[in-house]
C-alpha cells in the first residue's frame, strides 16, 4: 500500500524499506507480513508493525506511536516463549489509551471491556488472527507474566522498567 505524503511510495520501514518495495508485488505464494497473498499472516510482533506500517486500517496509531512501541518491543531481551504479538498490543494498547487520557490500560478481559475497546482497532488494522477475546487474554497474561520475569517491558511500580503492571492495569512509568 502506498501513502500519498511520500509522493505515492511504500512507507518507510525500519525492517527495511526494500523488501517493503520488492514484497508489494510479490509472486503468489511468497510469504508477506501482511498476508495479501492467501498465505496465513505471520505471528509475532515484527509481523504486526510491519502491517500496521502499511496502514490498511483506520486506528489512532501514527507512525512515530509505532516507531517508539517497536523500539520498545526490541530492546526486551529475547526469550522463548514470549507472545511478542501479545506484548505489542500490550505496549500499542497503553500508548494509545494515555493518548485518549487515561492513565492506565486495563488488563480486564471481559468481552466488550476497556482492554478490548482499545486493543480491537489495533488488532483490526494489524489483521492478526487471533479472536480478540483470546488477544485481550494472552495482553492480560503477558502483562502479569512479564512484569514478573523482570526482564523485559513489564515491571511492578519503582522497577525502573518502561511499563508499570499494577492493580490490573498497565500504566507509563513516570519520572
Amino acid at each position: 500500500m502506498t501513502t500519498p505524503s511520500r509522493g505515492g511510495r511504500p512507507p518507510l520501514s525500519r525492517r527495511g524499506t526494500a523488501r517493503v518495495r520488492a514484497l508489494s508485488g510479490a509472486a503468489p505464494g511468497l510469504r508477506t507480513a501482511a498476508g495479501d497473498d492467501g498465505v496465513t499472516p505471520e505471528r509475532g510482533a515484527a509481523a504486526l508493525f510491519e502491517r500496521l506500517a502499511t496502514g490498511r486500517g483506520v486506528v489512532e496509531i501514527d507512525a512515530d506511536m509505532r516507531v517508539l512501541a517497536e523500539e520498545l518491543v526490541d530492546a526486551q531481551a529475547p526469550r522463548d516463549g514470549r507472545d511478542t504479538e501479545a506484548i505489542a498490543l500490550a505496549v500499542l494498547g497503553v500508548l494509545t489509551a494515555t493518548r485518549q487520557g487515561s492513565t492506565c490500560l486495563p488488563l480486564d478481559i471481559e468481552p466488550g471491556g476497556a482492554l478490548s475497546q482499545i486493543i480491537g482497532p489495533i488488532a483490526s488494522a494489524a489483521e492478526c488472527d487471533r479472536p480478540l477475546s483470546a488477544l485481550a487474554a494472552a495482553v492480560a497474561e503477558a502483562a502479569r507474566t512479564e512484569a514478573t520475569a523482570g526482564d523485559g517491558l513489564f515491571g511492578p511500580p519503582d522497577s525502573g522498567r518502561p511499563l508499570i503492571a499494577e492493580h490490573d492495569a498497565l500504566y507509563l512509568q513516570r519520572h
